[in-house]
């Protein structure tokens, strides 16, 4: 099985849900509804705080970092608009504050290794409760480890349009919009950080199953 890093690329937020989102935000803003407020942290916790965790390289810090983000949030809540996707303005946000990072330690073009708490996967974390064979475990964490490897080996912007898509669930068409450019380059960008992930699973004698193989037809189904 494809780990979650690679299968959640065809996990789309629904547009019901991102419409959604701004709602809470625009409750929050203007009527001070802080059980809005909650529902929207609740509901960007898990991708946003995993976004920043891949970026920054460590867990602490990316908890720092996402009351950062929601108090930077906060503080320019004039500036969303209504007709915009709530969730590539958090990220811009998010995006800008990571870019702040890098150059206050001097490491604009680097990316630190990711500090484990454990020698237990994230994904292996997520195994059936009824367990799973020691061998297979090892397998999937070995899968897991290099996946991980592969992307922090992606140039930088290739890196962050993979993890802001299979992280944060930011759709393509939104990814486009904060970066300003077509959607087609996009889509070249998430293709060749696909391709080069395989290749290193590859050349780590990883076999890929036909079953497995990132297809193009979930990156198309990716772009609403």
């Amino acid at each position: 099985m494809w780990p979650p890093s690679v299968r959640k690329v065809a996990n789309v937020m629904t547009p019901d849900e991102r419409k959604e989102h701004g709602a809470w935000f625009l409750r929050y803003r203007e009527q001070g509804d802080m059980a809005a407020f909650e529902r929207l942290l609740d509901a960007f916790k898990a991708p946003l705080l995993g976004y920043l965790t891949r970026m920054l390289g460590n867990p602490n810090r990316a908890e720092d970092a996402f009351q950062e983000v929601w108090l930077r949030a906060i503080r320019r809540a004039d500036s969303y608009e209504e007709q915009g996707q709530f969730s590539s303005w958090l990220y811009r946000i998010a995006h800008n504050y990571c870019l702040d990072e890098f150059r206050r330690q001097g490491r604009e073009n680097t990316v630190q290794e990711p500090e484990m708490e454990s020698d237990v996967s994230f994904w292996s974390t997520l195994a059936d409760p009824g367990g799973v064979r020691a061998d297979e475990r090892i397998y999937e964490q070995e899968i897991q480890r290099c996946i991980d490897e592969a992307v922090e080996r992606l140039p930088e912007r290739v890196r962050e349009i993979y993890l802001l898509r299979t992280e944060a669930e930011v759709p393509f068409k939104e990814l486009a919009e904060m970066f300003d450019c077509p959607l087609g380059t996009v889509l070249g960008w998430m293709h060749q950080a696909m391709k080069r992930i395989r290749k290193h699973l590859l050349d780590s004698n990883i076999v890929i199953s036909e079953e497995i193989e990132p297809q193009k037809e979930k990156i198309q189904a990716a772009q609403g």
